[in-house]
């Protein structure tokens, strides 16, 4: 007895001690994901003042959780920036090289504070300087391994402060591809910290959780209004979204096409979303029409959310739901270069200027005057983005021109639609199921072909459009009942609309042929 009790105890030994090995073994295997391949970032709008003047503010953004700031930034006025600050996955323990060995000062402020610059650990690259009045602390900001960095260009210079008559002060610079500034001593000709500057790769930056998404092409209708004294109009849909995917907002169209089953927007899963805090308590602006009242509000995010844009609500009543728009968090969100928005309305009112701008994916945003708006230059980060279908794959609408034969009149249209998906599916060599929305009228067969599935090896739209026109070039393509006795009808031209993802299937302007 005492002899199985004792075998039971190292049975339960080995498989406790197997347990532990494959949580360290995994622990391990993620680790050197994000220490290797990729630099694994949070993004924050959180902010703690530091120092500030009379010309300008230097913040700190606030930690969150294991991510750690990379440096100081500057507003130039007392608010904190508008900048979606880079936190940094901290590297624990004694071999973990991501903290300054040191601080150098640079310059002192006029209020005593100094502008230190952080000594790296070896391959480590300090991206920019700090204030502190005391020495900082090393935990304060994390170094950069230098594979995950690139060289850049000082840009302007923001700031120049004299400090005395016998201290020429210092200077400020911004930083190509940063947001962060270096600083340069102007008594002394060592131009080091504005000739030997970083930043960050972009493309070695990841997130631990890439955002799930889709696309979908279901909307309803919201409202419609013309300016008729500048003969302006806009059209305002909401996305219907599918079960566990959320809505990222109302989109906006400059012309009067219905966009279901052509246009593609992109939707969330449940788990990445938020809903609004609130709306505000009042609607941003407001366009009366004979008929009703047309409010736009603004949805008010969750700390270090996003919303894309606002919503509409017709008549004067509050947003019916709190699930009409949701929210993503500011790690998804990234800032580009060029402008995101564009101006699809503007009334002409000195005193109650209004203009909507929208983006590429047509969520809009108000703006109570004629600048560009806020959201301009921020965009979703595709790259920390996962999807069933490739979204690079643009929709395309195609309506096919077809020859009539005498059997026709003894098959009923659904019967024929599917015989004429069987074919061509085989002809691009695709599921049937990517053909989708598919109609027939007296001139037209009318289709959509779905972006192919992530990672498959099935041709992608622009190859099935070139396959089908190639085969019509030869010969018409024939349509036959299954077993290939009775022939229907013979698929003749192959047109679709201009490259973009918007069709507009009766306006021949954007048509063109493909043979």
């Amino acid at each position: 007895m005492e002899i199985i009790i004792i075998l039971l105890i190292i049975v339960l030994f080995i498989i406790l001690l197997m347990i532990f090995q494959a949580k360290h073994k995994s622990v391990e295997d993620f680790e050197s994901f994000t220490s290797n391949d990729t630099l694994m970032i949070k993004k924050t709008q959180n902010y703690d003042k530091v120092f500030g003047n009379s010309k300008y503010t230097i913040w700190i953004p606030k930690p969150i959780n294991d991510y750690y700031p990379i440096g100081n930034y500057i507003s130039f006025n007392k608010k904190p920036p508008k900048t979606m600050a880079i936190l940094v996955k901290n590297n624990i323990g004694l071999k973990s090289n991501d903290k300054p060995i040191k601080y150098d000062i640079v310059s002192i402020t006029n209020k005593h504070y100094a502008i230190w610059k952080p000594i790296p650990a070896t391959n480590y690259i300090a991206l920019g300087n700090i204030y502190s009045k005391a020495y900082p602390s090393k935990y304060l900001i994390r170094t950069i391994p230098k594979k995950f960095c690139e060289k850049t260009n000082v840009n302007n210079r923001i700031v120049k402060n004299k400090i005395s008559n016998i201290d020429k002060g210092y200077e400020l610079w911004s930083m190509d591809n940063s947001n962060l500034f270096t600083c340069n001593n102007l008594n002394n000709y060592n131009l080091d910290n504005i000739n030997h500057v970083y930043a960050l790769k972009k493309d070695s930056l990841s997130v631990e959780t890439q955002l799930y998404i889709k696309t979908i092409n279901s909307y309803k209708k919201i409202c419609s209004y013309t300016d008729t004294k500048i003969n302006k109009k806009f059209f305002v849909w909401r996305p219907i979204a599918p079960h566990n995917f959320c809505s990222l907002g109302d989109i906006i169209l400059n012309t009067n096409n219905d966009p279901n089953g052509t246009l593609d927007t992109i939707v969330v899963h449940k788990n990445f979303c938020k809903i609004p805090l609130n709306y505000g308590s009042k609607s941003v602006s407001t366009i009366k029409t004979k008929n009703n009242t047309i409010n736009f509000w603004r949805p008010v995010p969750h700390n270090d959310y996003y919303f894309f844009g606002d919503i509409v609500v017709l008549g004067e009543e509050q947003p019916e739901a709190d699930n009409l728009i949701y929210s993503i968090s500011v790690d998804y969100i990234k800032q580009i270069k060029v402008a995101s928005h564009n101006m699809i309305y503007n009334n002409i009112s000195d005193n109650n200027p209004l203009s909507i701008w929208s983006d590429n994916n047509h969520f809009f945003t108000i703006n109570n005057s004629y600048d560009t708006p806020i959201k301009n230059n921020y965009v979703l980060n595709m790259d920390f983005t996962k999807s069933d279908l490739d979204l690079s794959d643009i929709r395309k609408v195609l309506q096919i021109t077809y020859k009539k034969n005498e059997n026709l009149k003894k098959l009923s249209n659904n019967e024929l639609l599917n015989y004429i998906k069987t074919t061509l599916s085989n002809k691009i060599d695709i599921r049937k199921e990517r053909l989708k929305d598919m109609s027939i009228n007296e001139n037209h067969v009318i289709l959509n072909i779905e972006p192919k599935q992530t990672g498959s090896n099935e041709p992608d739209i622009n190859k099935c459009i070139y396959k089908l026109s190639k085969q019509t070039e030869i010969e018409p393509i024939k349509i036959y009942n299954k077993g290939k006795t009775i022939h229907y009808i013979s698929l003749i031209r192959i047109y679709k609309t201009d490259s973009s993802n918007f069709i507009e299937l009766d306006n021949s302007h954007f048509k063109k042929i493909l043979h």
